[in-house]
C-alpha cells in the first residue's frame, strides 16, 4: 500500500549486518505510525469515515483480552475471540465554522492554539 492511509514511516537507524553480503540485503517492512490529520473546512465526512473503519481479526490469545483497545466478540466455541482493528493509521480532526455533523466541530481555525508538531 502506497499514501497516507497507510502511516508514516519512522525513520530508524540502518543496522548493518556485517555477516550477509550486499546483494541479500533483505527488505525489512518499515515500523509505520498514524496520520494525524486536521481537517479545515470539512465540507464532507470520508476522512472521518476512512479513520473509522475497522476490520475483524481472529485471535486465539484469550489470556490478554482485557488490555486490547478494540471491540471483542467471541465465537459460539468460547474460545476463538474477534477483534476490530483500525483499516487505516489516519486520526482525523474536522473542523468547520458552521458544522452540522456530529463529526466535525464548530470551530475557528484562526482562533486555534499553534502547535505545529501535532497535525501532519
Amino acid at each position: 500500500r502506497i499514501g497516507w492511509l497507510d502511516g508514516v514511516v519512522i525513520k530508524e537507524k540502518e543496522e548493518e549486518n556485517p555477516q550477509k553480503e550486499e546483494g541479500e540485503k533483505k527488505k525489512k517492512k518499515l515500523p509505520r505510525r498514524n496520520v494525524n490529520l486536521l481537517e479545515v473546512g470539512a465540507i464532507n465526512t470520508q476522512l472521518l469515515d476512512a479513520a473509522a473503519r475497522t476490520k475483524k481479526v481472529k485471535t486465539q490469545d484469550t489470556t490478554d483480552t482485557a488490555s486490547l483497545p478494540t471491540a471483542q466478540t467471541e465465537n459460539e466455541d468460547g474460545d476463538s475471540i474477534y477483534k476490530d482493528i483500525p483499516v487505516h493509521k489516519l486520526t482525523v480532526r474536522a473542523i468547520d465554522l458552521r458544522s452540522s455533523h456530529p463529526g466535525i466541530e464548530t470551530q475557528d481555525f484562526l482562533t486555534l492554539p499553534l502547535q505545529s508538531t501535532r497535525y501532519d
